[in-house]
């Protein structure tokens, strides 16, 4: 729930400083508390192969309480996706090393939940409120660059 939060103020903020604000979102899937999130990671990139993460990702987040497996296609279903494409793109494992490499990628950077942010490198973990985290981007970049 906290990363569902996060992730609209931070793309809020991002589409209202384009010029400042540099968004890269990587996977975390924690399976000890989310069992499905892995494969719903793996959704998202094959949404993404659609042109639809983003939209994909929103679908996610809007139904995380009650997602299981036929969730995937139904979603892709909505986005008027290629389900075809999609559902094979899935059932591949394509993206699976990719979110794994991602998760490892945020163990090693001393990820330990989510939502985490990194600002100018500096790690940020857990939600934040939007007053405050557009302060912290504004400072951020209002510094001169070395």
């Amino acid at each position: 729930p906290y990363s569902k939060e996060a992730s609209f103020v931070i793309r809020t903020l991002a589409a209202q400083y384009p010029e400042k604000f540099h968004l890269i979102y990587r996977d975390f899937p924690i399976a000890e508390l989310h069992p499905i999130a892995g494969k719903a990671a793996e959704a998202g990139e094959c949404a993404h192969e659609q042109g639809k993460f983003w939209e994909y990702h929103d679908k996610l987040y809007q139904n995380q309480d009650t997602l299981d497996d036929a969730s995937f296609d139904i979603f892709a279903t909505a986005l008027n996706l290629d389900v075809a494409k999609f559902h094979q793109c899935l059932t591949s494992g394509k993206y699976t090393d990719e979110v794994a490499q991602d998760y490892q990628d945020g163990v090693n950077a001393d990820v330990r939940g989510t939502p985490t942010f990194f600002i100018n490198g500096n790690r940020i973990a857990g939600s934040i409120p939007k007053d405050i985290l557009e302060k912290v981007l504004l400072t951020v970049n209002a510094q001169p660059k070395k």
